[in-house]
Order: structure tokens, then C-alpha cells, then sequence
């Protein structure tokens, strides 16, 4: 591969997934895919597998669109399609499941970004007034709470579902990947209401991952 396409394909592969769980009234934390330096050691805690499974789907849903816009401008874009895949060494037969939970949960995902979002919108307006009641604030947390379950749920089914789909041995694969390689370049940081209302819900360009 030459220089000048690996350099395409790091800035190619650069992608955060953003999403809010509020702990307390003030604060929340956002898993993101960014490279283990990017945040001080205070700010980060160790991702869970479910979550790590998350930010592998949206990854690969991620690179299928990126493939495509390559296409799109006569350019070669299975080399974006296929990259998670080559790091597994599966077949596409193999591989299929992940691409179809992939889009799955993408589309859960985003559903429920954009009403997280516009709670996060809410509270903040909330806390710009003088006259905001606790009970405003209560209702709003409670929302977040309920949206953060159902995000939840939804990882699991996929999950299930595709561990299901997956035989065995590319099960197994996959999640040893996910522990042992993928981690590496996944961490979680604390961010407040505001950080979080003016952060992109979904797909960026301002991380470089390199699983």
C-alpha cells in the first residue's frame, strides 16, 4: 500500500460515536473511539464489552458508507468496506451477520440520539431560567435515564442477535478482537450538558481510530 493511500485511509477511518448517559443532574459521560492518549488518565474508565460491540457495529456502518461515497467519486472503496473484516480474517460469508447488525443498530441508534438530543436541548434551555422548578428538572433526567435503558436494550438484542447468527468460532474471534485489539483505541470522558448539546450525535471526523 503507498504512503499516500495509508495516510487516506487513517484520515478515512477517523470517527467518534457520541452518546449521553446522565449520572447526576449536571453531568454525563460520552463513550468515544479515540486514540488512548486523547484523554488524561482522571477522565477515562474501561469500556465495557457490550459497549466495545457498539462502537465495532457503528465502525463497520461507518466505513460501508465511507466505501460508497469512494464509489460514488470512481474511487476504490472496498479496501474501506472490507478493512474491519481483513483485521478478522473472515470470509464475506462470514462477515455478513456483522455487516446486517451493523446497519441495525445504527438505525436504533440514531432514532434515539435524535431524542436524546433534543432532551439535552430542553435541559439546558431549563437551566437558563431562573424560574426552572426541581420538578422540571427531575422530568428531564428521568427521560435520559429512559433513553439510556432503551440504547442499552438495544445493544444487547444486537448482540444476541448477532452472536447468534455468528457461528462459534467467529464469536469467539470477534469478541477476542473487540478485548484485546479494539479497546485500545475506545475510552469514556466526562462531559457536561452543554459540551454535550453542541457535540455531533453519530458519525465524525475528528478522532483518528486505528483498531
Amino acid at each position: 500500500m503507498s504512503g499516500d493511500r495509508l495516510n487516506s485511509m487513517r484520515k478515512s477511518l477517523c470517527f467518534s460515536v457520541m452518546f449521553m448517559v446522565f449520572m447526576t443532574a449536571g453531568y454525563g459521560q460520552s463513550t468515544e473511539s479515540a486514540p488512548p492518549s486523547t484523554h488524561s488518565a482522571e477522565s477515562e474508565k474501561a469500556v465495557s464489552l457490550p459497549h466495545l460491540y457498539w462502537h465495532f457495529l457503528i465502525y463497520q456502518h461507518h466505513l460501508d458508507q465511507l466505501a460508497v461515497e469512494h464509489e460514488k467519486q470512481g474511487l476504490d472503496g472496498n479496501w474501506l468496506r472490507s478493512y474491519l473484516q481483513t483485521k478478522l480474517s473472515m470470509t464475506d460469508e462470514q462477515f455478513q451477520p456483522i455487516r446486517e447488525s451493523a446497519d441495525h443498530l445504527d438505525s436504533a441508534i440514531t432514532a434515539l440520539n435524535a431524542k436524546a438530543k433534543a432532551v439535552v436541548v430542553a435541559v439546558n434551555a431549563t437551566r437558563s431560567k431562573d424560574s426552572a422548578s426541581s420538578s422540571e428538572a427531575r422530568h428531564y433526567r428521568h427521560k435520559l435515564k429512559e433513553l439510556t435503558a432503551q440504547r442499552e436494550a438495544a445493544i444487547n438484542k444486537e448482540i444476541d442477535t448477532l452472536n447468534s447468527a455468528l457461528s462459534p468460532e467467529a464469536a469467539e474471534k470477534l469478541q477476542n478482537y473487540l478485548k484485546n485489539t479494539f479497546s485500545k483505541n475506545v475510552s469514556i470522558v466526562h462531559l457536561t450538558p452543554s459540551q454535550l448539546e453542541n457535540r455531533p450525535f453519530g458519525p465524525t471526523t475528528k478522532s483518528k481510530v486505528q483498531p
